[in-house]
C-alpha cells in the first residue's frame, strides 16, 4: 500500500497534534488542520489505510486514531522539522565539558545536564578502552594491616581501592611491592595485566606472597571493572514525576538498572530510537573515538517528548562530547 503524500501530511499532522495534547485525533480535526477541500470520508479512510498499515490504532470504538511506535518512528525520522539548537544552549553545553579532567567525569557531566535539559531520566555510557593503559598505581598504608591503592588510567580514571591485607604490612613489604608495581605495571595496557600476569608478579614477592594477596584480587577486580562500559544514569525522579499512560515508570526504571539494558544501547555513531514495551522511549546518539571505540548518550522517558527539541539537544551533546574526548583524552 502506498503511502502517497496526503497520507504522509495525514500521519505527520496525527503524531504533531497527538504528542501535544495526548488525546486521539479525529477526521473532522484533520480536515480543519489540512485546511483544503478534502472530506471527512476521504481522511476517515486514509486513517484507515493507515491503521492497516500498522501507523496507526484506535484506542477504543468512535475514538481517532494515535501513532504506533511504528508510526511515531516515521514521524520523527522523515516528516518531523527539527529545531535548531540556540546559541545560549550550545555554549551552555560546550562549557561543561572544561569542568572535567577525567573521560568519566565529562561522560557523567553530560549525562546530569541533559537530564536536567530533557526532564526524563539520562544515561550515558562511557567505552571501554582495551588500549587503556595504567598510568600510575600509588600506595597509602592506612592502618596496621590496611591499604588505598590509587590507579590512573592513561585516559584519566583515577580509581581508589581499599584492602584489608592478611597481615600485618611493614614498610619492607610496601617498598618491595611499590618497587615491583613500578617495573612491572606502569604503562601497561590493562588488558595484559592477566591472571597469569599477577601470578607471575606475585611470585616474584615469594616472601610476601600470603599478605599481598588481597591486594592482587583487588588489583584483579580493578582492571576488570575499567575494561567494561561505565554506564551513568541521572535524573531518575524524573520519571515518577512524568508517568502517564504510555510509561510504566516502575518497569522502566527496572529495566534502566537491568543487565539487559546496554543491549538496547548498541555500539554505533548517530540517532537511535526505541520504544521498549510499555516503556516509554529510549532516544540516543552514539559518539565515536576511534574505529571500534564508541559511547553513547541519551534519555529513557515518556512516549510523548518534544522530540523537535530533545533530538537536536542529544546530538549536540553526543558531537560536543566526542570532539572534547578526542582532543583531552582519547588522542
Amino acid at each position: 500500500m502506498e503511502l502517497n503524500n496526503r497520507k504522509l501530511k495525514v500521519l505527520s499532522l496525527i503524531a504533531k497534534e497527538y504528542l501535544e495534547s495526548g488525546e486521539p485525533v479525529g477526521s473532522k480535526t484533520l480536515v480543519t488542520l489540512l485546511g483544503e477541500a478534502v472530506s471527512s470520508a476521504t481522511i476517515r479512510n486514509d486513517m484507515a489505510e493507515l491503521e492497516r498499515m500498522g501507523l496507526l490504532f484506535q484506542p477504543h470504538t468512535s475514538a481517532g486514531r494515535i501513532p504506533t511506535a511504528a508510526g511515531l518512528r516515521l514521524y520523527i525520522e522523515r516528516l518531523m522539522e527539527k529545531r535548531k539548537l540556540s546559541k545560549q544552549r550550545r555554549e551552555f553545553i560546550d562549557s561543561l565539558f572544561l569542568k572535567s579532567s577525567s573521560a568519566q567525569g565529562a561522560i557523567s557531566l553530560a549525562s546530569d545536564a541533559l537530564a536536567e535539559f530533557s526532564q526524563c531520566a539520562s544515561f550515558s555510557v562511557s567505552p571501554a578502552d582495551e588500549n587503556m593503559r595504567l598510568k600510575q598505581i600509588d600506595f597509602i598504608k592506612a592502618g596496621t594491616n590496611t591499604l588505598v591503592f590509587v590507579l590512573l588510567t592513561s585516559t584519566n580514571i583515577v580509581k581508589s581501592v581499599f584492602v584489608r591485607l592478611g597481615g600485618e604490612i611493614t614498610s619492607e613489604a610496601l617498598e618491595a611491592l611499590s618497587n615491583a608495581s613500578r617495573e612491572k605495571l606502569h604503562g601497561i595496557p590493562l588488558i595484559d595485566i592477566t591472571p597469569p600476569f599477577i601470578q607471575t608478579m606475585a611470585a616474584e614477592l615469594c616472601e610476601y606472597a600470603f599478605l599481598l594477596s588481597p591486594f592482587f584480587e583487588a588489583l584483579m577486580d580493578s582492571v576488570s571493572e575499567l575494561l567494561v562500559p561505565g554506564l551513568f544514569i541521572n535524573g531518575q525522579d524524573n520519571l515518577l514525576r512524568q508517568q502517564a499512560g504510555s510509561l510504566n515508570a516502575i518497569k522502566a526504571l527496572n529495566m534502566l538498572h537491568s543487565n539487559e539494558f546496554l543491549d538496547y544501547v548498541n555500539a554505533g555513531s548517530g540517532l537511535a530510537i526505541s520504544f521498549p514495551e510499555q516503556s516509554g522511549v529510549i532516544l540516543y546518539s552514539g559518539f565515536r573515538l576511534s574505529d571500534d571505540l564508541f559511547g553513547s548518550i541519551g534519555i529513557l522517558g515518556p512516549y510523548r517528548l518534544d522530540y523537535s527539541s530533545i533530538i537536536p539537544t542529544i546530538e549536540y551533546f553526543s558531537s560536543s562530547l566526542e570532539n572534547m574526548l578526542k582532543q583531552e583524552f582519547y588522542k
